[in-house]
This record gives structure tokens, C-alpha cells and sequence, in this order.
């Protein structure tokens, strides 16, 4: 993949919008991952540790959060302490988004106030992986596939992500459960 894009700020009337460089962030969650909290997650999982690592697994924690203004259900007045992070790409593999999910299953994603949006899961194994790709929802169904060794791309949900996936998998044969 290429290397990811530069972020650029967005100029709009209106509210403002600070520009977060959401790679920068995403390469700051992954130092931050302990091997002991990515251990947690794969045995909660049934992952392997490879697979966390493929889709590029971090930890970010409440102020982390509270600066890129991230919410999700049942976030509001109730913000986890620490999530963990994967990076959401464009079909180039800049990073445009970040998936985080705390530990008790509950999810949220920076808020386009600060110039994120959603994206796709693309582990880096994708190119090297044997056709068909199968299309999955979120982090968790692209790491399993991961850990049975076959391809796949992970959207943010079961009706988002379209566009990426047609430019990404234009020249592959891909599969996705109705």
C-alpha cells in the first residue's frame, strides 16, 4: 500500500474544524498497545496475535478520546477509560478513520470534527492473500479471517464503505454475505 496521505485542512463555513492528523494518532496508539492488553484482546477474540497485528490493533485511553472528540452508543456521560484502535483507510491505505472499541463491546469513532471519517479495515496481508476476498463488518470479523488465513476487508458497517471497496477490489473477485 502507499504510504498514507498528508491530512489537509478543511475549509467550510460554518463550525470550525480542526484538522486531526489521524495517522500521526494511529501510529501513537500502537506504541502505546501493551503486549498484555493485545494478549487479552485475542484470547476475548479468538484471534491470534499475528491477525491484531495485521490490522494494525493500538490502544488509545480518555484523553486520547476527549482530543479527537470521539463518541459512539452509549458513550455520552459514560466515555471509556481505554479503547482499543484500529486504523480505518481510503482504498490507497491513507488513514481517514479509527475504529475504537472498549472492553465491554461498546463502539465509537472520532468525530468529523476533527476531519475524520469512516473507512475500511485493510490488513497488510491483503496483497499477498489468495482471491476471494470476503467482506465483513468491523475489526473482529477481519481479524478472524486473518487467523484462518483468508482475505478480507473489514467496512464500518453492513451498508457503508462502498466506494473504497469498488476502487480497492476492482481487480479481485470478492464476496459478501447478504
Amino acid at each position: 500500500m502507499s504510504a498514507p496521505a498528508e491530512s489537509q485542512p478543511v475549509a467550510r463555513a460554518g463550525p470550525c474544524v480542526i484538522t486531526a492528523d489521524l495517522a500521526a494518532e494511529d501510529r501513537r496508539f500502537r506504541a502505546a498497545l501493551s503486549s498484555e492488553r493485545k494478549t487479552t484482546i485475542a484470547r476475548q477474540l479468538g484471534v491470534s496475535l499475528v491477525a491484531l497485528d495485521s490490522i494494525g490493533m493500538g490502544s488509545a485511553d480518555y484523553d486520547d478520546l476527549k482530543g479527537l472528540r470521539a463518541g459512539g452508543d452509549g458513550w455520552k456521560g459514560d466515555c471509556p477509560r481505554v479503547v482499543s484502535s484500529f486504523p480505518e483507510c481510503d482504498a490507497t491505505g491513507a488513514v481517514v478513520g479509527i475504529c475504537f472499541r472498549a472492553d465491554d463491546g461498546r463502539e465509537g469513532s472520532p468525530s468529523g470534527k476533527v476531519g475524520a471519517r469512516r473507512g475500511l479495515i485493510i490488513p497488510s496481508t491483503l496483497p499477498t492473500r489468495p482471491d476471494p476476498v470476503l467482506l465483513v463488518e468491523g475489526p473482529s470479523g477481519v481479524a478472524a479471517c486473518e487467523t484462518l488465513g483468508l482475505a478480507s476487508v473489514g467496512r464500518p458497517s453492513n451498508s457503508s464503505g462502498g466506494k473504497f471497496i469498488a476502487q480497492l477490489l476492482a481487480r479481485r473477485e470478492a464476496l459478501e454475505r447478504a
